[in-house]
């Protein structure tokens, strides 16, 4: 018999102070009205204000909030399991203070109802079993968390659950310990509904860091039937301490509530790992799913899934929506894009012309799950026939409608398609791993799925590549008629999936390409190479470019100078003697380099070297940098850039650089990389010299294009086209080249055809940058900005640990695709060059320029504190050119002619600059900038020429031409060409521009 009681509040009113104009405090008692005894935990607080805690163990409670920020309209809200909730509004909370210091709460009436298990036997069942990625965590961080919940979802497929034990593992525990209240709830509306359980369940937490806590809820007589909300409360700490967080995952759906009485947050694709042990019927089994009468059913034609079983899928397919007799089908097939959709009526189980239609499609493209469950009408299930790899967008989560996967192809994101099936209350239906007959009580049973599907590779190669007993960086290893590539590190390692009998081809610039078979994948293949040329011998790619502060010379004017031997160099101050905390030039500079004051801080700082007899009247020192001389401080240049700075008296400046010299020579060297030149003048392309004499012709996409070319160029319509490329596409499957040609042939038919074709790149090379690379400028080229990013991001997760570009492309495109926040954040890391692994020097130059553009359009997503002083001004470049390449092998020579017919030429040849594309590999650098000379008014001619030799026919080098005007200003104009390097042995004109800056 439950007994009758009330709950007694005590507002203590001579302790209610005003902090401040609206903070006040509240100090209250939670009284039991028939014992008089205090009610501990009960929970108190504003509805979701976030402000709220709960009474301690003798029902006191304190809470502060301010009066202002809760508003008028807040309501305070007290309840505890047992009684009817009591609501306030703050208003009627004031008025009954006025009146009385006691508020009363009635018990509630009815009670649930205790279970009776009918069964006598029963056996165990683990709910939540934990699977996927164990890298998210809850967590409560302080004691205001008072009240506040961790939960996540568990899902129910069987009748009469028990729940016996909660499992679950304590990632850190600073406090002596903690008291929690377990708390189940119904879910209603996606989030906790009511509670389930009839009295409080509390448990101490004593666990410290990565131990197994387990409560025990046997005693309880929890007993459920569908999905449940399971959560642990804060209801006390013991200590000075809390510091405490809980396992998660990043697989079902988790809910966190910060306090008392706040709102429910819900997170996707992260679960808490909170393992339930119960107890079901021995008999029992799955729950039968109520049979759909509405099907959306989405059909995958994406190049991956081409091979897939397709007999099996539609054999499954038919048995299935037989089985339902009467039913409604939504046939949409999808690929980079949704198509037309198709309704089909099911009678009396007959599906034939459904599975016509599904066997007439044509497989082509990426596959784009974003937009797939965006369209209005809501079916009762879905059906998704997808092998699950998403190239061109990722998956939409929902949660209202089950979604079952259909895989049957061998190579498939099972682990991803699992989620989402999960998530939705649908299962991954895996005919590759499954029968027909096991795949039907899959979808028809509401079942768990406790599969741990391997999100690992199988079959790799791993090996050595050297070359006279020293470690290759950036060799390239791929399988030979196929996209998979792999590059090795900086060990000269290298992992690649391969099969027994395919063959391994094997380059690096300058070395004899060479091939090996695979016999035994349990055994390395290791490679030596054999070097074209001897100039390689001078190059070991394990070891950094040897720093120019280290030797005994220096860059001046251009010409290598002694140090000290010449004797006028008074002291020379290497980057490892910078202060680590040194923001600006002068912080290098000041009392470090002997007979040099430094006046002023920061930007504002001024000079003075010793042996000057009037600063006043003698002016700044000058300053070289990397042979380019500046009269007055290089503040474009930040600490991490700078390599070594030598300091020159001013008797012996003046002896040396004349009147120039006379206060005194600073000799500043930066890191790597070409002579480096100041953002602010931007005038990196001085031509100089030659004369210019010869007539070009313009670059022909189609200069020695394949024989297929040709065939389709003859078809004399769209359908007669389609066939041709499907024909023809059976010998080019795996050639990067046969869908750039064939995606700009049918661009002059259909756009959405065009599209299609080059995003088959995707699906055939998601693993290949190179391949990627050339897809991006492409679809750059096409004005595609947003799939370009796509793109990019994908390259970024391949290489993140190996490549600058990576960053600095995926910046630009987040800035292009107006993703400030995004793009801020990985410029400042670029600039900060303090990321591991990664050294951003050789890209410095152009991510600098780029983040003025950024300064000067979005100043106001950029706090004081990230803007560096260098950009505070708004400056524009007139003219800017940037070349990226795709293949870290390219090897080409660019020539920049100017109105005077005088040309300045920009080499990419290993044998000419060793260490320059030995540091690109080594940072994977693939672009170059160039700043036209302000100077130059009227015609300019850009010409190229390819240095390479062969090339593999799959998946040759490409270039990305983009000319800027205005750079940096709203009215800037920008123009991008996509160019075919490879075979373009003859030098050619790619851009003809005007620069209309005056001089």
């Amino acid at each position: 018999m439950k007994t009758n009681f009330y709950l007694v509040l005590f507002i203590l009113f001579s302790t209610i102070s005003i902090q401040a104009q609206y903070v006040v405090t509240i100090d209250a008692v939670v009284l039991d009205t028939d014992t008089d005894q205090p009610i501990p935990y009960v929970n108190v607080g504003f509805v979701d204000q976030a402000i709220g805690t709960v009474s301690d163990q003798n029902g006191k409670v304190v809470l502060e909030f301010d009066e202002n920020a809760v508003g008028q309209d807040a309501t305070l809200q007290i309840s505890m399991l047992g009684y009817e909730t009591l609501k306030i509004k703050l208003q009627d909370l004031y008025a009954r203070l006025a009146r009385t210091n006691k508020i009363y709460m009635r018990p509630t009436i009815t009670q649930l109802e205790e279970a009776t298990l009918v069964a006598a036997k029963r056996r165990k069942l683990m709910l939540n079993k934990p699977r996927g990625f164990y890298n998210f965590i809850g967590y409560w961080k302080d004691k205001k968390g008072l009240g506040g919940e961790i939960a996540t979802l568990i899902k129910v497929r069987h009748d009469d659950v028990k729940l016996r034990e909660l499992n679950f593992v304590v990632n850190e525990n600073e406090s002596d310990s903690l008291l929690v209240r377990v708390n189940v709830y119904e879910e209603k509306h996606n989030k906790p509904g009511d509670k389930l359980v009839t009295e409080n369940i509390y448990h101490t937490i004593k666990a410290k860091h990565h131990a197994q806590e387990t409560i025990d809820l046997s005693p309880y007589n929890i007993v459920v039937q569908d999905d449940f909300i399971i959560s642990i409360e804060l209801v006390e700490v013991y200590g000075d301490y809390i510091g405490f967080s809980v396992q998660g995952t990043n697989r079902g759906k988790a809910y966190l509530r910060d306090v008392s009485q706040d709102s429910w947050k819900k997170f996707t694709n992260t679960g808490m790992a909170f393992t339930v042990e119960a107890s079901v019927p021995a008999d029992g089994d799955f729950k039968e799913r109520e049979e759909p009468k509405d099907i959306t059913l989405f059909w995958d034609t994406s190049l991956s899934t081409k091979d897939r079983d397709l007999d099996k899928e539609l054999n499954f397919l038919t048995q299935y929506l037989a089985g339902l007799k009467n039913v409604d089908v939504t046939l949409i097939p999808f690929a980079a894009d949704k198509k037309v959709a198709q309704l089909f009526t099911i009678k009396n189980g007959n599906t034939s012309n459904l599975i016509a239609a599904i066997r007439s499609f044509r497989y082509n493209g990426g596959t784009n799950f974003s937009n797939l469950l965006t369209e209005g009408h809501t079916p009762d299930i879905y059906l998704i026939c997808s092998d699950g790899q998403a190239t061109f967008g990722d998956y939409s989560n929902i949660f209202n409608v089950p979604i079952f996967f259909i895989n049957s192809s061998k190579e498939a994101d099972r682990a991803t398609m699992q989620n989402t099936c999960e998530l939705s209350g649908g299962y991954l239906i895996d005919l590759y791993q499954s029968d027909v007959d096991t795949a039907l009580k899959q979808i028809r049973k509401d079942q768990d799925d406790f599969r741990d599907f391997d999100t690992t590779v199988a079959d790799m190669i791993t090996g050595t590549v050297t070359q006279n007993g020293q470690p290759v960086q950036g060799a390239i290893i791929t399988v030979q008629e196929t996209l998979i590539q792999a590059q090795t590190n900086v060990d000269g390692n290298y992992t690649i999936p391969a099969e027994e009998g395919q063959v391994l081809r094997f380059e690096f610039l300058s070395m004899i390409p060479e091939t090996k078979t695979v016999v035994d994948r349990s055994q390395p293949i290791n490679l030596s190479f054999t070097s074209e040329a001897t100039v390689l011998e001078e190059i070991n790619l394990k070891t950094a470019v040897k720093d120019t502060t280290d030797s005994k010379t220096m860059d001046v004017l251009g010409k290598k100078e002694s140090k000290r031997a010449s004797g006028t160099a008074l002291y020379t101050l290497t980057n490892d003697e910078f202060p680590k905390s040194a923001i600006y030039l002068s912080d290098i500079i000041r009392n470090r380099l002997p007979g040099v004051q430094v006046f002023g801080f920061g930007d504002q700082a001024t000079y003075l070297i010793r042996g000057v007899s009037s600063f006043n009247n003698q002016g700044q020192p000058l300053w070289i940098v990397d042979g380019a001389q500046y009269f007055s401080p290089p503040l474009f240049l930040q600490p991490a850039r700078i390599a070594s700075i030598s300091v020159i008296s001013g008797p012996a400046g003046s002896a040396r650089y004349g009147n120039a010299g006379r206060a005194g020579v600073f000799i500043v060297e930066t890191k790597k990389g070409p002579k480096y030149r100041d953002p602010s003048e931007l005038n990196t392309l001085l031509v100089k010299g030659n004369d210019y004499k010869e007539t070009l012709p313009t670059v022909d996409p189609y200069y020695k294009a394949p024989a297929y070319v040709n065939q389709l160029k003859n078809t004399k319509s769209l359908d007669d086209a389609l066939a041709t490329f499907y024909t023809l596409r059976a010998n080019h499957v795996n050639e990067v080249p046969f869908y750039q040609y064939a995606a700009t042939f049918f661009y002059r038919y259909n756009t959405a055809i065009g599209n299609e074709v080059l995003s088959s790149i995707a699906d055939l090379a998601w693993n290949n940058p190179q391949a990627l690379r050339s897809l991006a400028f492409h679809l750059e080229a096409n004005e595609q900005k947003e799939k370009a990013l796509l793109v990019y991001l994908r390259i970024f997760e391949i290489q993140y640990q190996s490549s600058a570009q990576a960053y600095l492309d995926l910046a630009r495109t987040y800035m292009e695709n107006k993703r400030l926040t995004e793009s801020l954040y990985i410029y400042k890391r670029i600039l900060a060059n303090d990321e591991k692994g990664i050294d951003f020097a050789p890209i410095l130059e152009q991510a600098e320029t780029q983040f003025q553009k950024f300064a000067n359009l979005y100043r106001n997503y950029i706090s004081s504190e990230d803007l560096p002083k260098m950009f505070n001004t708004v400056k524009s470049v007139p003219i800017k050119i940037d070349l990226d390449w795709s293949d870290p092998m390219a090897e080409f020579q660019v020539q920049f002619v100017n109105p005077d017919n005088k040309y300045y030429t920009w080499s990419r040849f290993y044998e000419s600059d060793p260490e320059m594309i030995a540091t690109e590999i080594r940072n994977g650098v693939y672009s170059k900038q160039f700043i036209v000379d302000k100077n130059f008014p009227g015609k300019w001619i850009v010409n190229i020429q390819s240095l390479n030799g062969q090339y593999v026919k799959e998946n040759p080098v490409y270039l990305k031409y983009t000319i800027y005007t205005n750079y940096g200003l709203p009215e800037e104009t920008k123009e991008v060409k996509f160019i075919k390097l490879y075979n373009q042995d003859t030098k050619v004109t790619i851009d003809t521009f005007e620069n209309q800056t005056d001089s």
